[in-house]
Protein backbone atom coordinates (compact mmCIF):
# COMPACT_ATOMS: atom_id res chain seq x y z
CA UNK A 1 0.00 0.00 0.00
CA UNK A 2 1.43 3.39 -0.62
CA UNK A 3 2.28 5.45 1.99
CA UNK A 4 -0.55 8.36 2.91
CA UNK A 5 1.12 11.40 1.58
CA UNK A 6 2.53 9.49 -2.05
CA UNK A 7 -0.78 7.97 -2.70
CA UNK A 8 -2.61 11.92 -3.69
CA UNK A 9 0.92 12.72 -5.93
CA UNK A 10 0.54 9.57 -7.72
CA UNK A 11 -3.48 9.88 -8.11
CA UNK A 12 -2.91 13.51 -9.50
CA UNK A 13 -0.55 12.44 -11.79
CA UNK A 14 -2.34 9.64 -13.02
CA UNK A 15 -5.33 11.80 -13.11
CA UNK A 16 -3.96 14.00 -15.23
CA UNK A 17 -3.97 14.18 -19.40
CA UNK A 18 -0.21 15.10 -20.15
CA UNK A 19 2.15 13.04 -22.42
CA UNK A 20 4.06 10.69 -20.24
CA UNK A 21 1.89 10.74 -17.06
CA UNK A 22 3.20 6.83 -17.08
CA UNK A 23 6.94 7.47 -17.13
CA UNK A 24 6.45 10.35 -14.61
CA UNK A 25 4.86 7.88 -12.18
CA UNK A 26 7.60 6.15 -12.41
CA UNK A 27 9.69 8.42 -11.60
CA UNK A 28 8.00 9.47 -8.36
CA UNK A 29 8.31 5.70 -7.66
CA UNK A 30 11.69 5.16 -8.27
CA UNK A 31 12.31 8.26 -5.92
CA UNK A 32 10.01 6.94 -3.31
CA UNK A 33 11.91 3.51 -3.31
CA UNK A 34 15.12 5.34 -3.07
CA UNK A 35 13.96 6.83 0.15
CA UNK A 36 12.51 3.91 1.33
CA UNK A 37 16.19 1.68 0.90
CA UNK A 38 18.21 4.35 2.71
CA UNK A 39 15.60 4.11 5.52
CA UNK A 40 15.76 0.24 5.56
CA UNK A 41 11.75 0.09 4.57
CA UNK A 42 10.54 -2.22 1.79
CA UNK A 43 9.68 -1.56 -1.72
CA UNK A 44 7.83 -4.05 -3.28
CA UNK A 45 8.02 -4.35 -7.61
CA UNK A 46 7.02 -6.81 -9.88
CA UNK A 47 7.69 -6.91 -13.89
CA UNK A 48 5.28 -7.74 -16.48
CA UNK A 49 4.85 -11.07 -17.73
CA UNK A 50 3.14 -12.58 -20.53
CA UNK A 51 0.12 -13.94 -20.32
CA UNK A 52 -1.50 -14.05 -23.84
CA UNK A 53 0.82 -14.31 -26.95
CA UNK A 54 0.83 -15.36 -30.25
CA UNK A 55 3.11 -17.31 -32.36
CA UNK A 56 4.45 -15.04 -35.20
CA UNK A 57 4.35 -16.39 -38.99
CA UNK A 58 7.15 -16.94 -41.44
CA UNK A 59 7.90 -15.65 -44.41
CA UNK A 60 7.71 -17.73 -47.57
CA UNK A 61 11.06 -16.12 -48.56
CA UNK A 62 12.64 -16.63 -44.90
CA UNK A 63 10.71 -20.07 -45.33
CA UNK A 64 12.26 -20.93 -48.74
CA UNK A 65 15.93 -19.60 -47.55
CA UNK A 66 15.95 -21.90 -44.44
CA UNK A 67 16.59 -18.83 -42.19
CA UNK A 68 16.18 -19.62 -38.54
CA UNK A 69 17.29 -17.76 -35.06
CA UNK A 70 15.87 -14.78 -32.56
CA UNK A 71 14.12 -11.56 -33.60
CA UNK A 72 15.70 -9.13 -30.25
CA UNK A 73 12.88 -6.70 -30.09
CA UNK A 74 12.50 -3.81 -27.33
CA UNK A 75 9.16 -2.43 -25.85
CA UNK A 76 7.24 -0.53 -22.76
CA UNK A 77 4.79 -2.79 -21.67
CA UNK A 78 2.29 0.11 -20.59
CA UNK A 79 0.16 0.35 -17.37
CA UNK A 80 -2.85 -1.64 -19.03
CA UNK A 81 -0.59 -4.20 -20.19
CA UNK A 82 0.10 -3.73 -24.18
CA UNK A 83 3.46 -3.62 -25.74
CA UNK A 84 4.09 -0.09 -26.86
CA UNK A 85 6.87 1.52 -28.87
CA UNK A 86 8.56 -1.82 -30.44
CA UNK A 87 11.51 -1.66 -31.90
CA UNK A 88 14.00 -4.50 -33.54
CA UNK A 89 17.12 -4.67 -31.37
CA UNK A 90 18.20 -8.04 -33.55
CA UNK A 91 16.76 -8.59 -36.80
CA UNK A 92 16.88 -11.83 -38.67
CA UNK A 93 15.63 -10.32 -42.37
CA UNK A 94 13.46 -11.65 -44.84
CA UNK A 95 10.33 -9.92 -43.31
CA UNK A 96 11.04 -12.09 -39.72
CA UNK A 97 11.67 -9.10 -38.03
CA UNK A 98 7.81 -7.53 -38.98
CA UNK A 99 6.26 -10.90 -38.63
CA UNK A 100 7.81 -10.55 -35.00
CA UNK A 101 6.40 -7.50 -34.31
CA UNK A 102 2.88 -8.08 -35.44
CA UNK A 103 2.30 -10.78 -33.29
CA UNK A 104 4.17 -8.82 -29.81
CA UNK A 105 1.30 -6.30 -30.48
CA UNK A 106 -1.44 -8.71 -30.43
CA UNK A 107 0.53 -10.00 -27.01
CA UNK A 108 -1.23 -9.65 -23.66
CA UNK A 109 0.96 -9.12 -20.53
CA UNK A 110 0.11 -8.71 -16.16
CA UNK A 111 1.07 -5.44 -16.13
CA UNK A 112 4.46 -4.31 -14.10
CA UNK A 113 3.70 -2.38 -10.91
CA UNK A 114 5.60 -0.52 -8.27
CA UNK A 115 4.53 -0.95 -4.71
CA UNK A 116 0.94 -1.75 -5.93
CA UNK A 117 0.90 1.29 -8.79
CA UNK A 118 0.50 -0.06 -12.45
CA UNK A 119 3.93 1.36 -14.06
CA UNK A 120 5.53 1.16 -17.65
CA UNK A 121 8.34 -1.31 -18.02
CA UNK A 122 11.14 -0.99 -20.51
CA UNK A 123 11.81 -5.01 -21.33
CA UNK A 124 13.93 -7.23 -24.07
CA UNK A 125 11.59 -9.81 -26.00
CA UNK A 126 13.05 -12.87 -28.01
CA UNK A 127 10.87 -14.13 -30.71
CA UNK A 128 12.20 -17.52 -32.20
CA UNK A 129 11.94 -18.42 -35.55
CA UNK A 130 11.97 -22.12 -36.14
CA UNK A 131 11.45 -24.86 -38.99
CA UNK A 132 10.20 -28.22 -38.16
CA UNK A 133 12.98 -30.70 -39.41
CA UNK A 134 12.85 -32.41 -42.71
CA UNK A 135 11.85 -36.33 -42.18
CA UNK A 136 14.15 -37.47 -44.73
Amino acid sequence: MLEPVLFPVVQGIHGSEFPGQGEMIAKVLDVYGTLLTRTGRTFSQSPPSVIHKIDPEYTEQARAAGIQGTVVLMAVIDETGHPRNIKVTRSLGLGLDQKAVEAVKQWAFKRGQKDGVPVPVTCTLEINFRLPRQVE
